[in-house]
């Protein structure tokens, strides 16, 4: 097992890559209020454009999969992003899929297989439960809000961080970059004593809300390709409702894109295979190609476009 591990690793270090054309699956959620006319479950498009910008293909995960099909799934990947949102973190079709789709990543590391998370937002707030208890989480007010990162002392040494250019990692520290749009999240404290939780992940980076509340922003697994942001870097280049917080400058823009780039090239390290001509009847998912997003923008959604399924 030692000796397959070696070889990811040195894979990724070294640019001797499994795939350059990764495959990220992006978990669908349950639609509602004025999204339920659309259909059962939608994806905002922002994500999908945060995979593609960073030279990866996307595909919908559907959040109503059995446990066999998310395996299946699983197989055909080369990673997967859990997206914000506001789904049930216990029952819900995106919370028993994200714990399938989780479990499946550790379980295949172990076995020298690499298969990246991303988790943001929501994402997040799924790993603390399922790793603690959602009991962990608390109010915070940094909802529609940007905000600067506080490393910690791990940050520098960590595999998101380690690489990140000097200015991009300084432009983080000082410019409200980051667009936070939660209201729960777990305090530093309450994620280090935590043992279910501090023995898997480690806290990069946290920030400040309005009451000058800390709250973990930045974790990464410590042994496992699994990374996640209460914050959300995919609406810095694509979201545009003037009336939410989102920072379009360059520095904005180009710290995201360093996340973007960061998870794809995660993803470059997994020997899944997608089947270039899935058969659409038996296939759980497909290429984001198959589906023609609706401009929700227009309707003063948060979201420019979403795919609805």
């Amino acid at each position: 097992m030692a000796a397959c591990v070696v070889v990811v690793l040195a894979a990724l270090t070294c640019g001797a890559y499994a795939t350059d054309r990764p495959v990220i699956g992006v978990l669908a959620q349950g639609t509602y209020g004025h999204f339920a006319k659309y259909g059962h479950m939608y994806i905002a498009a922002s994500y999908v454009k945060f995979v593609e910008a960073a030279g990866g293909r996307a595909v919908p995960v559907f959040n109503n999969l059995s446990a066999e099909q998310a395996g299946e799934v699983f197989e055909q990947l080369n990673g997967v992003l859990l997206p914000g949102g506001g789904a049930n973190l216990s029952d819900s079709g995106y919370a028993l899929n994200s714990r399938v789709l989780i479990n499946k990543s550790i379980e295949a590391f172990k076995k020298g297989d690499h298969f990246p998370v991303w988790a943001t937002c929501r994402g997040m707030e799924e790993l603390v439960a399922m790793f603690g208890s959602s009991d962990l989480l608390s109010f915070f007010d940094s909802s529609n809000i940007s905000l600067p990162l506080k490393f910690t002392k791990l940050a520098a040494d960590s595999k998101l961080l380690g690489s990140c250019p000097d200015e991009i990692a300084q432009w983080l520290r000082v410019e409200p970059l980051t667009m936070n749009f939660h209201r729960l999240g777990i305090s530093p404290e309450s994620f280090e004593s935590t043992v279910s939780l501090a023995n898997v992940f480690d806290v990069l980076a946290t920030s400040t809300d309005r009451d000058g509340k800390e709250f973990v922003s930045l974790i990464e697994a410590r042994d496992y390709p699994i990374f996640s942001s209460i914050f959300h870097p995919e609406k810095s280049m694509f979201e545009w409702n003037s009336k939410y917080d989102i920072n379009h400058s360059l520095h904005a823009v180009k710290a995201a894109q360093y996340f973007a780039d960061f998870f794809v090239n995660e993803a470059r390290a997994s020997t899944h295979s997608f089947p270039a001509n899935t058969d659409a009847a038996a296939a759980a998912l497909h290429l984001f190609y198959d589906y023609e997003p609706v401009y929700t923008g227009k309707n003063g959604s948060m979201f420019e476009q979403c795919y609805f399924f």
